[in-house]
């Protein structure tokens, strides 16, 4: 049979249906990676999309799925419409055109769950090629051609069949088994929602053809070990990264280029099926997921960017290379080399466990990197043209890295979330609202976008969230706020960085620590209780005895409000360094004094350790010297170590109080 024979007869798709299977797509075999991904390009009818692919979001809506198996970024259901009624309905449009929808090829669990791996046949598999004959209902005279069809598709339950034999390129038949895999958009599900939108308007939009290419992503995984989520991810990501930005929150939850977004993927991923990772993973439920700034608020008690940054300005200290400039600097390259071999352990772990044979050292990269720089340095080179040596590495080290966090550390920063004593107080009021049971509404409504919320779910959250604010707020504001979360975890991070210095790192160690120091926090917070001192407002004060004692009474808000500039200029928060490292100077000084009346006692050590505090009282002397320019020196250091140590007497005051009581 030849072409001209074929153009004879009628090869198209009609309804029948068949098990939980595909319509049959006529496709071309596209693509120019053959190791990599395969690629299918056709055009199909709408009708045919509508029926077999689906939107991730959708998919999830009424499952109960890991949030952490995310693919994309959510549906914006405003954009959709504006799609459907301002270019696919609007009569007045008369070009209509849209780019390929992308589908990937993803294999599918019982319970309708994404598999963790993808179910390859072992020998070639015929079984299902008369179902794509008769799904396909094609003319009798190719039957015998399908019988016999090879299927290039290794997926079990996927068909490809190269039903001509034209060495598998031209007209290839390609369906799927619906009850072992899914077909997901990858990229286009604004359009496919549209195109869906506007066949319920207008129906003869199912008969319009819309371009398509599928994916099979089955030999990419396999080669970089990915499960199909992971691989999907990797892929849409390289996609979007040119195109409309994916928004922040969605980056890092996606993004496997960046070390501290594996280690936050790592803290929030909550598919734990097997057991395998308890206590591991932050409930999805404290978690601000959407917001594109730092900012988080109650009912969540942190957020996606807030753990990001935690990650990367702690235990990467800042040296997480994302960009190409930064891999040409000899410095932060060693920085960073410095930092995964000895808080992560990378080459160590790369020689030790099998699994991460064949991945490339960190210090072999390093050394190539710094004899590249040596020999161009040795032959009299212009210093510019340094900037043509990129250091470059297996990006699979980030990959141990994060095994390692998860080994070493996760147990851990999971355990500073949940115990630290305001947010245990914050987890307990989930709980009694039954946030963290699946079988209430309040479990899967609190991760939902606040876009997609009815009026009646808001106020059903807003009702939680004042709860919250009543019963935590007078307490304990300042420690919900980025500022605060930045501050403890800090402490945290180098009290634990100092323990560790002279011992083995591993889980155990990190676990001894841990516990010993949210004893001590927990400890100061009880101190503390009752007194508003992480009040908001600047409602804790200096007291007016104090005040009277040291000759402030007149200074004004600086002398009056306690936090004024350590963490506040006037009514605003210091959120950048220098009000995180003020306000880690108060918590450290109150992690040493806290447990040790005799240290508490000692005026000499008390004033050193008050007078370690940075910024804060630099900050006090340019105030005072703008609001008294006619003073001299001596008399505005007078001024200025008055107020300075009304504060700490203030803190000692109440820390002998509850000692002495």
């Amino acid at each position: 049979m030849n072409l001209t024979d074929l153009s004879k007869i009628d090869l198209s798709t009609k309804k029948n249906e068949i098990m939980m299977f595909s319509n049959v797509y006529q496709v071309m075999k596209g693509g120019f990676d053959v190791e990599g991904i395969e690629t299918y390009l056709s055009s199909v009818k709408v009708g045919f999309l509508i029926n077999d692919i689906e939107v991730f979001e959708k998919l999830t809506e009424d499952k109960s799925w890991p949030v952490s198996s995310i693919i994309q970024r959510e549906i914006d259901d405003r954009r959709v419409k504006q799609i459907s009624e301002e270019y696919i309905l609007n009569s007045s449009n008369n070009v209509k055109y849209f780019p390929p929808i992308i589908v990937a090829i993803v294999p599918r669990e019982l319970n309708e769950n994404i598999s963790k791996s993808f179910s390859l046949q072992e020998n070639e598999d015929k079984s299902l090629n008369e179902v794509v004959y008769e799904k396909g209902a094609f003319n009798e005279s190719v039957k015998e051609m399908f019988i016999n069809a090879k299927n290039i598709s290794r997926i079990d339950g996927f068909c490809v069949l190269d039903w001509l034999g034209a060495d598998e390129k031209f007209s290839l038949a390609l369906g799927w088994d619906k009850s072992k895999n899914y077909g997901i958009v990858i990229d286009g599900q604004h359009r496919l929602e549209a195109l869906k939108y506007s066949s319920n308007i207008k129906q003869d939009i199912n008969n319009h053809m819309q371009d398509i290419v599928f994916l099979d992503i089955s030999k990419k995984a396999y080669a970089e070990k990915r499960s199909p989520a992971e691989a999907i991810r990797r892929i849409f990501i390289d996609i979007n990264y040119n195109a409309k930005p994916v928004s922040n929150a969605r980056r890092t939850l996606m993004d496997d280029k960046d070390l501290s977004s594996l280690i936050v993927q790592s803290l929030v991923n909550d598919d734990d099926m097997n057991g395998e990772r308890e206590g591991k993973f932050l409930a999805p439920q404290i978690v601000d997921w959407h917001s594109e700034n730092l900012k988080h608020s109650f009912p969540q008690i942190t957020g996606v960017l807030v753990l990001q940054q935690l990650i990367e300005d702690n235990f990467l200290e800042g040296s997480n290379i994302t960009s190409l400039s930064d891999m040409r600097s000899r410095n932060k390259v060693t920085k960073f080399v410095k930092i995964l071999n000895d808080r992560f352990l990378v080459d160590e772990k790369i020689s030790s466990k099998a699994k991460y044979d064949g991945i490339n050292k960190l210090e072999s990269s390093h050394v190539t990197f710094k004899s590249q720089i040596d020999k161009q340095s040795s032959d009299g080179s212009d210093e510019e043209n340094k900037e043509d040596i990129l250091f470059t590495m297996d990006y699979n080290v980030l990959s141990v890295a994060r095994d390692t966090f998860e080994e070493i550390y996760s147990k851990n920063i999971v355990k500073f979330f949940n115990e630290f004593s305001p947010y245990k107080k914050a987890l307990d009021i989930l709980d009694k609202n039954n946030v963290f049971n699946p079988e209430y509404n309040l479990n899967r409504l609190i991760i939902k976008q606040s876009l997609k919320l009815t009026s009646d779910q808001k106020t059903e959250l807003e009702k939680l969230k004042s709860e919250m604010v009543s019963e935590l707020d007078p307490e304990f504001h300042l420690t919900f706020t980025v500022l605060g979360q930045k501050a403890f975890f800090r402490h945290y991070y180098k009290e634990l960085s100092k323990n560790l210095q002279d011992v083995t790192v591993n889980e155990l160690e990190v676990s001894k620590f841990t516990d010993i120091w949210l004893s001590k926090m927990n400890h100061i917070i009880e101190i503390l209780m009752g007194t508003g001192f992480f009040s908001a407002e600047q409602k804790f004060v200096t007291p007016k005895g104090i005040q009277n004692k040291f000759q402030i009474e007149n200074s004004g808000v600086i002398g009056s409000s306690f936090w004024q500039g350590i963490i506040y200029n006037e009514d605003s928060i210091i959120y950048n360094k220098q009000g995180i490292d003020g306000f880690v100077g108060v918590l450290s000084y109150l992690y040493q004094v806290t447990s040790n009346v005799e240290l508490l006692n000692n005026d000499d050590v008390n004033q050193g350790l008050w007078d370690k505090i940075p910024y804060s009282k630099t900050r006090i002397s340019k105030k005072i010297k703008r609001d008294y320019p006619e003073k001299d020196d001596e008399d505005l250091k007078v001024i200025i170590d008055s107020i300075w140590n009304a504060k700490l007497e203030t803190v000692r005051q109440l820390v002998k109080t509850k000692f002495n009581s």
